[in-house]
């Protein structure tokens, strides 16, 4: 069973996907996404935030948060958070 990846003593199964993206959508390369739970749901958003603080190639770009259904075997969109230049 998958469980939380922001918190390693987190037992909890993950319901959101963060991932990186650039201006123009694709994944950013690198650790650029996390499988989190909802409770470490801002904290893992924070942490992407300041990993592509100063990135250039990461201007414009933004979180994608994907909510995971409880199969672990979907996603879908769930919001976008636009990364500060």
């Amino acid at each position: 069973m998958m469980r939380c990846e922001a918190d390693p003593h987190c037992q909890r199964t993950p319901c959101f996907r963060l991932e990186l993206r650039d201006a123009e959508g694709r994944l950013f390369t690198g650790r650029a996404a996390i499988r989190t739970c909802a409770g470490h749901l801002g904290a893992a958003a924070k942490s992407l935030a300041r990993a592509a603080a100063g990135r250039g190639e990461l201007a414009g770009g933004s979180i994608q948060v994907w909510a995971i259904d409880a199969n672990q075997t979907s996603a879908f969109p769930f919001a976008a958070i636009p990364l500060d230049p």
